[in-house]
């Protein structure tokens, strides 16, 4: 498995808001985003077989895992 965390240093995003930021046309920005690119980003990963997580407490860390492709060895 292939593991990708990345994190920022801005502030946490809200406990009531964890549960829809993969929500296609879900925004904290009150008018100024769309809501439409961390739902592109799940479905993105989710094509590549791979699993998208997030945890926000003093930062926030999306921890994006990808399968690695499994080589078929020669018949000997």
């Amino acid at each position: 498995v292939l593991v990708c965390c990345v994190r920022n240093t801005g502030r946490p995003i809200a406990e009531d808001d964890l549960p829809r930021i993969f929500d296609r046309g879900f925004s904290t920005k009150h008018g100024a985003g769309r809501g439409r690119g961390l739902s592109l980003v799940r479905e993105s990963v989710e094509r590549m077989d791979g699993d998208i997580t997030v945890a926000s407490d003093e930062q926030t860390c999306f921890t994006i895992l990808f399968p690695l492709a499994q080589s078929e060895s020669p018949a000997a």
